[in-house]
């Protein structure tokens, strides 16, 4: 089988590796799951191809980097060896956060920060104890999860900071500050902006129905069933 030919087919799509893992080049007589240039092509298109990659190239950090850079789950098919390098572990990580549990390496601050840059960024519960106490790795967290505001400690539910960055990302989360924080009108207000499935018109009637806040020269309308709708989400916050 000629190596052009398989190239050509993995790059178009990589898990058809799997179909070539037990084919020989015709010109080394090598697999071609062992064939680096083979398994780059494939790993470029499809970076969880790499399970289909020979133990050897699953230990090569060009070939792992190029998959994991493609699709951070590539990572569950590195070598352990791998599985403990820095760089591969960073790369992984900003494609998917939950790869946490996965390192062969302690977790430390720039991981954990790498972590919540993924799209899939739920490793909050997954770090040591001592990295869940730093404001940093709070507030990166919660800028992905407003919502983890309400596993935090009473004495960082009650810093106006840490909730700011919690309410920024979902207004829902202002009912897990402390009562002190709850009253603060800044907070108040940045949680309705921010508050999923909430339009304009229920906003304003939430200000002014539950905290007495005036929105501007809008005129009030009767109460019906969104009125009571968005009295009810209030409520939450109590």
């Amino acid at each position: 089988m000629d190596e052009d030919a398989v190239i050509k087919t993995v790059s178009n799509n990589g898990l058809s590796l799997k179909r070539f893992k037990n084919y020989k080049n015709f010109e080394d007589n090598t697999y071609f799951n062992n064939n680096k240039n083979v398994v780059l092509a494939a790993v470029n298109n499809s970076g969880t191809a790499l399970e289909f990659a020979s133990d050897e190239l699953k230990n090569d950090r060009d070939v792992v980097l190029a998959a994991v850079n493609q699709d951070g789950n590539a990572f569950k098919h590195a070598s352990v060896s791998l599985k403990g390098d820095r760089d591969v572990a960073l790369a992984a990580l900003k494609k998917n956060g939950t790869l946490l549990t996965d390192l062969k390496l302690p977790i430390d601050k720039e991981l954990a920060l790498a972590s919540f840059t993924s799209p899939f960024n739920y490793g909050f519960t997954y770090l040591p104890e001592a990295l869940k106490m730093d404001r940093d790795i709070i507030k990166a967290a919660l800028t992905t999860n407003g919502n983890l505001l309400k596993d935090l400690t009473e004495e960082q539910r009650n810093d106006r900071d840490i909730v700011m960055s919690a309410v920024q990302q979902n207004g829902n989360a202002l009912q897990y500050a402390s009562p002190e924080l709850k009253k603060d009108e800044e907070l108040i207000a940045i949680a309705i902006a921010n508050k999923p499935s909430i339009n304009e018109v229920e906003n304003q009637q939430w200000e002014e129905e539950k905290y007495g806040i005036r929105g501007g020269s809008r005129k009030r309308t009767r109460r019906s069933r969104k009125s009571r709708k968005v009295r009810k989400n209030s409520r939450r916050f109590k």
